[in-house]
């Protein structure tokens, strides 16, 4: 009897472990402390290529930094994604996520008016806004001590497309006094920092602006435009676009026989994989602002090869929008190494942390550093250590041209004509 009462209590004991040890297994992640970030993507309408491979590029990120541990081997990162296509959408998510879905952390958003709205409600909700993919220098001019943007800003990048024309006019067939440069773009927030840092650089390098002019985005005909420009005739086409409205221009530029020794555009049109889907061998020469992708030179972009190997086998293809999934890929490893060093999960905390960061270029994985503006200087939350460079179409493919180009590609200039296009079927 006494043996009977034994086994039992040792059975007992027994089902008791396996339980405990099943309910550990069961919710070991829920066991675990959380931090909450939402983000603001268009996941749907003309802008979902973009919304979707940011949020593949968080996904990659997030993934791997929950499978090391976490956050000081304690917290698990959680994601909780918004389809926003409007400001009145992004504001209304924005004001959810904060105080129902209780976030850390706010982030986004791709376009640069949500960006505004919505990075707005988080400073006066004292929450951490996180931007990584929207560039336009308004985001970053208000002086919120809550806000930090990982990826270059707008005016840099039109003065970089001007830098490139300028550097590289004798390739043009123009000497530096004698280039002309026309500049276009949508008419927004984004539109209008690009293009007005590309007149200021202009203006300071002595080049001639032969025209200058902004269009409404919802335009269905640009031919006015490109009869201006043939007028015009400059030497350097600059175009501040968004796929559609890029991919019309360039359209109508074709048809009506508008040509210029070097048309650059921005990456959100000109440097897109849809931009190459949508012409295919007609987009043979054109060039585009970008962020480091892979086609770039050995140790240019040291985390890239990693990323894209990831990306591919997860979504069986390459990122349409390269350079956003890789910008908002990176900017959450740049946030880990914030929250890391931060001394608690308050924002005010995770301002100091960040406002300390200093990550030296190249070494970030798309050949960034991390080093924000500091409060009261004119962009402060900028990332003043985010590198932008110029790529061009080779044959289906976007390699680096400048300011260092990928091994065996030459910077073709000037553009190839229309026709020479033609011949270049692939």
């Amino acid at each position: 009897m006494l043996r009977w009462i034994t086994s039992r209590r040792i059975m007992l004991c027994l089902a008791v472990i396996l339980v405990t040890l099943t309910l550990a297994s069961t919710t070991g992640l829920s066991a675990r402390k959380t931090i909450k970030i939402g983000f603001l993507l268009p996941l749907s309408g003309s802008r979902a290529a973009f919304g979707q491979d940011a949020r593949n590029g968080i996904e990659i990120a997030i993934d791997k930094i929950n499978a090391q541990g976490g956050i000081k081997k304690e917290y698990d990162i959680v994601p909780i994604f918004s389809d926003v296509t409007t400001v009145d959408a992004g504001i209304a998510e924005a004001r959810r996520l904060i105080e129902i879905e209780k976030v850390n952390i706010l982030s986004g958003t791709f376009a640069t008016d949500i960006a505004v709205a919505c990075s707005a409600i988080a400073e006066s909700s004292k929450v951490i806004y996180w931007e990584m993919c929207s560039p336009a220098d308004a985001i970053t001019t208000r002086n919120f001590k809550y806000l930090f943007r990982t990826c270059p800003t707008g005016g840099p990048e039109g003065e970089t497309m001007v830098q490139f024309a300028y550097d590289n006019a004798e390739k043009i067939g123009k000497t530096k006094d004698t280039l002309t440069v026309a500049i276009i773009g949508v008419d927004s927030t984004y539109g209008t920092g690009v293009t007005d840092g590309a007149a200021k650089r202009a203006k300071e390098l002595g080049l001639k602006v032969v025209h200058h002019e902004l269009y409404n985005s919802a335009v269905t005909d640009l031919s006015p435009l490109v009869m201006k420009l043939k007028l015009a005739k400059p030497d350097v086409i600059i175009g501040v676009t968004l796929i559609d409205d890029g991919s019309l221009f360039y359209r109508q530029a074709r048809e009506l026989g508008l040509y210029a020794k070097a048309m650059i555009g921005t990456g959100s049109c000109f440097g897109s994989g849809m931009f190459f889907e949508r012409f295919g061998y007609l987009s043979e020469g054109v060039l585009a602002t970008n962020y480091p992708t892979d086609l770039s030179p050995a140790g240019f972009a040291p985390g890239l090869p990693e990323f894209l190997t990831t990306y591919r086998a997860r979504n069986n293809r390459d990122p349409l929008v390269a350079h956003i999934a890789l910008s908002c890929h990176q900017g959450i490893l740049i946030l880990q190494d914030v929250l890391e060093r931060t001394k608690s999960l308050s924002s005010d905390d995770i301002a100091a942390a960040a406002v300390a960061t200093d990550i030296p270029k190249g070494k970030i994985g798309n050949g960034w550093g991390a080093k924000f503006a500091p409060q009261g200087d004119p962009m402060r939350g900028t990332n003043t250590a985010a590198t932008i460079i110029v790529t061009q179409w080779n044959k289906g493919k976007l390699y680096m041209v400048w300011p260092l180009a990928y091994p065996g590609i030459e910077l073709r200039l000037p553009f190839p004509t229309w026709e020479e296009r033609e011949k270049a079927k692939y």
